[in-house]
């Protein structure tokens, strides 16, 4: 049997290969086989199914080739996980890559990344489903034509998909080291709580993403104090960069840091919700929302501090930066209010990271003499 692994919402300008694996854009007649061949035939019949919400199919994607297999060869199971890790990989690496607050051109959530290996015979017949039951499982048959998968509503129909092939890289290497179970299990974890998707509340990803940092972090166990010591020791500015005049009430003691208090608060909040309570009974200085957005934020440069730390990987000025203006973002009230009813129209998100950039520069550049 024949497959055709690919994510049939990403598309990539160019051919791409890293760790073995190859990316190889997809464009409906045209690539990657070239116009009027009968593999280029083959391509468009099985990625038929896949369609935008007008119900056309899709024109661009990106396939799949594992290191040992030509793109449309039969797969073992063991080469089918391989596969799979590596799309869950990718689509980490992708959400790593994300801008907050950019109006939507280089944003993008778990979704996007949705991952397909599609076994077929006859590129033009129907296909089998196989869905889970608690009590088993349920196969369907379609026949060609009534068998389509629409792009998701949640899915960022404007982002610009950018891979980091350095961190890719570097989550790739990490395969063959010590900690590798531990990162794994904490990047699962981060991407389920970072799909977008209506189907899972937000209270859902609140327990998923302390569970990724709490897994990053090797906690040993389940206290407060465990969380938030490992979290400040290990996500350390470098260079100050001045807090907001107005700062958020209650996020900031005489004895604890902008970033211990906000992981107590985070850890709080998770508390409830873990046990099928409602989080309101928990005072907080952050919203529910505010949470994730921090969060989605802090762990990927987390996964990139833990990975230079293991020599694997090498911090950029981005990533430094990206460090430094955390507790100055935590700190600012209102993160998520409506950039119209600001004094110059900016989100908070972004006024604070362009006000921060110039004092961050000045501090790294080096005194005469």
């Amino acid at each position: 049997m024949s497959t055709v692994c690919v994510f049939p919402w990403v598309g990539l300008p160019e051919l791409l290969e890293v760790g073995g694996f190859q990316l190889l854009p997809f464009e409906r007649h045209r690539w990657p086989a070239g116009p009027v061949t009968s593999m280029q035939r083959l391509f468009d019949a099985v990625l038929a199914p896949y369609k935008e919400q007008r119900g056309t199919p899709i024109e661009h994607a990106t396939l799949v080739r594992h290191p040992h297999h030509g793109v449309t060869d039969d797969l073992s199971g063991e080469e089918r996980g391989d596969l799979f890790t590596f799309a869950e990989l990718l689509a980490f690496c992708g959400l790593a890559s994300r801008q907050f607050f950019g109006f939507g051109l280089n944003y993008v959530n778990r979704d996007d990344y949705t991952f397909v290996i599609q076994s077929f015979v006859d590129p033009g017949a129907g296909v089998s489903i196989t869905t889970r039951r608690r009590d088993g499982v349920m196969n369907n048959y379609y026949t060609a034509g009534l068998y389509e998968f629409r792009r998701p509503l949640h899915r960022s129909p404007n982002a610009t998909i950018r891979i980091d092939v350095s961190l890719m890289q570097a989550v790739l290497n990490a395969q063959r080291g010590p900690e590798w179970e531990r990162l794994w299990d904490a990047i699962l974890a981060f991407n389920r709580a970072n799909t977008d998707s209506e189907q899972i509340m937000e209270e859902a990803e609140v327990v998923f993403i302390v569970g990724a940092l709490q897994r990053l972090l090797d906690c040993r166990t389940s206290n407060v104090d465990d969380l938030a010591n490992r979290f400040t020791e290990a996500f350390a500015p470098r260079f100050t960069i001045p807090l907001p005049g107005v700062l958020r009430a209650g996020c900031l003691t005489t004895e604890r840091s902008v970033r211990e208090v906000w992981m107590r608060s985070l850890y709080a909040v998770r508390g409830p919700l873990a046990h099928a309570r409602r989080s309101s009974r928990v005072p907080s200085p952050w919203s529910l929302r505010e949470h994730l957005l921090l969060s989605s934020y802090a762990f990927p440069l987390l996964v990139k501090l833990t990975l230079e730390r293991a020599r694997q990987y090498a911090l950029t000025d981005a990533d430094k930066f990206d460090v430094d203006v955390f507790e100055a973002l935590a700190a600012t009230p209102d993160l998520l209010a409506d950039p119209a009813q600001s004094p110059d129209g900016r989100p908070a998100w972004e006024r604070v990271r362009v006000d921060a950039i110039w004092r961050w520069r000045s501090q790294r550049r080096p005194h005469p003499g």
